[in-house]
């Protein structure tokens, strides 16, 4: 008996090391979120806290139709809130709801395809911490640590049965928090209030966007030369006529995002210099391209060495082609 019981614990501590050593990757990580994200009908109230700024909000979210339909409203007092349908942000009332809502939808403007197989997993390399609990829920404990340093490494709680984000740190290369997420309460498949259908009532269903046969297409005059590795083009808006340079793009690797403006000379124009809140930069530099002084902004959850690498590489697109 002594022997069998001996034999049976060597298996089981064997088979625990394997399981262990078993590589995670940050692609399938990213699935599990953002699969949670779109497809659950939940509702909670949640902190976002970014440097010694912290902000009670609410949050509820629901698929209809095949669209999601999301409600942040803030609990610090006064009437405000933001709502989200589909892939567009119809109302935006709450203090820094765009960052909320960006971590909350889980998506970043992006299919799931774009953020698929090894792009992702180059460049983040994922450790299982262990066990914990948020909001009353088990969770999985995963730290995404940045390989290149171009982006922020990450923290994220899993709930081990929804596979939904409770809680989420962003962390500079010291390893000191930034900005975090994280759920106060959740409820899954809620029974949500008369007034959150009201809400959505008085707008317009989303629809695609449409163009007009005699509308020429958008003119495309300058791209980034280079972005870390892994991230993607996921929006843009460029100007309707060669002769206007403001333009925008985003880009994300799944975890992280930046955009990048290119406004025209005039006295609107922004200034030189940065700054950062949380895990967000915003830097601006003055450029001459093609003959004009056109200022180049960097908006995003990258360090600054990052968001000035990207300014400093912008380039012309020649006839709308990089």
């Amino acid at each position: 008996m002594t022997r069998w019981v001996g034999g049976l614990c060597l298996v089981l501590c064997w088979s625990g090391l394997l399981r262990a050593e078993t590589p995670i990757r940050a692609d399938e990580i990213l699935s599990r979120l953002r699969t949670s994200l779109a497809m659950l009908d939940y509702a909670g109230t949640l902190t976002y806290l970014r440097d010694d700024d912290a902000t009670s909000l609410r949050i509820e979210h629901r698929l209809l139709e095949g669209l999601e339909q999301e409600r942040v409203v803030s609990l610090e007092g006064g009437a405000k809130e933001s709502l989200r349908w589909g892939g567009q942000v119809i109302r935006s009332g709450v203090g820094g709801d765009k960052d909320v809502l960006s971590f909350m939808s889980g998506k970043n403007g992006a299919s799931a395809d774009a953020f698929s197989g090894d792009r992702v997993n180059r460049v983040y390399m994922v450790h299982l911490l262990g066990v914990a609990s948020v909001a009353g829920r088990e969770t999985e404990h995963y730290h995404l640590m940045s390989v290149d340093g171009y982006r922020y490494s990450q923290m994220v709680w899993l709930d081990a049965v929804s596979g939904l984000p409770l809680k989420s740190v962003v962390l500079n290369a010291e390893g000191h928090m930034l900005e975090s997420v994280q759920f106060n309460t959740i409820t899954l498949n809620p029974d949500f209030p008369a007034d959150f259908a009201v809400a959505f009532g008085v707008f317009p269903a989303p629809a695609g966007e449409v163009q007009s046969p005699n509308q020429p297409p958008p003119h495309q005059r300058w791209t980034p030369g280079w972005v870390p590795d892994a991230f993607v083009p996921v929006t843009a808006q460029f100007s309707p006529d060669a002769s206007s340079a403001g333009e925008m793009q985003s880009f994300s690797d799944g975890f992280s995002r930046f955009t990048v403006f290119v406004e025209p000379p005039g006295p609107a124009q922004m200034p030189e210099g940065s700054s950062r809140r949380g895990a967000t930069i915003a830097l601006t530099r003055h450029r001459l391209m093609a003959g004009a002084r056109v200022a180049v902004t960097v908006l995003g959850e990258i360090p600054l060495a990052t968001a000035s690498r990207v300014a400093d590489n912008m380039r012309q697109v020649s006839e709308g082609r990089p």
